[in-house]
């Protein structure tokens, strides 16, 4: 196989995180299946040319999104969800998954409406970076997306420049968390055109707010998809004061 050397330089994305990347597009395209073997740790650093600790940190973030599992003494198995889960970052608009599309409908500063506004703790009419979007999974419309950041360029507590909106939506900005609101709503006569459905239909809306390290919300978005093309998947795990069913 020929050498998938990474160009330090060549994106924003630490090599780890390329790698990462370029291992979930490998596994998404059908490359890897469920139950596949992913190559050894000697192989891949020859595959990527980068060192055995950029792998095995690329590897452990797909262990930790269930992806991929290490098996003692026998390898890193690609797992039966794979297939049909994604890495979410909460930064990105779905860049993680090859079969993903996203087409920009809209890119322009506005005012925040009261709910904008209520979600990013500013001011009504406080100016915000907008962009609006639809998404397509293998060639079907999957999702509406609207997004909408904090615009002003200031300063963090810190005195390092925080970008504006426009260029946080651009160049991708460290977000610490993120809180969402799921719910079913009934689908407008614009979206219905857009998806293809009937209107009135219900369909399934997320709405979310982004924070920073400093716990400040930077971003609220609002997806709406398409209901036979989305799965919300979640993996539920005791906490430590949950006794025993």
């Amino acid at each position: 196989m020929a050498p998938r050397g990474l160009a330090i330089g060549a994106s924003n994305l630490s090599l780890h995180d390329q790698v990462r990347q370029d291992l979930l597009k490998r596994i998404g395209s059908g490359e890897f299946s469920a139950g596949d073997m992913l190559p050894s740790e000697d192989a891949l650093c020859k595959q990527y040319a980068v060192s055995r600790i950029t792998i095995r940190r690329a590897v452990t973030d797909l262990v930790n999104h269930f992806i991929v599992m290490r098996k003692r003494g026998i390898g890193t198995i690609i797992t039966r969800r794979a297939n049909n889960r994604r890495q979410f970052r909460l930064t990105g608009y779905y860049h993680e998954d090859p079969r993903i599309e996203s087409t920009q409908l809209l890119d322009k500063s506005v005012p925040a409406s009261a709910e904008v506004a209520a979600a990013l703790c500013a001011e009504p009419g406080t100016p915000v970076h907008y962009i609006r979007a639809i998404n397509h999974k293998e060639g079907l419309p999957y999702a509406y997306v609207e997004a909408y950041t904090a615009e002003p360029v200031t300063e963090s507590t810190e005195g390092e420049t925080v970008y504006s909106g426009a260029e946080i939506d651009r160049l991708g900005w460290r977000i610490s968390r993120a809180e969402q609101e799921l719910d079913a709503i009934k689908v407008s006569a614009t979206m219905a055109r857009l998806f293809g459905l009937r209107a009135g239909q219900p369909i399934m809306r997320a709405r979310r707010v982004f924070f920073s390290a400093d716990d400040e919300p930077v971003r609220y978005s609002i997806t709406r998809y398409h209901p036979e093309r989305y799965r919300f998947t979640m993996d539920l795990r005791p906490g430590s004061d949950l006794g025993a069913v």
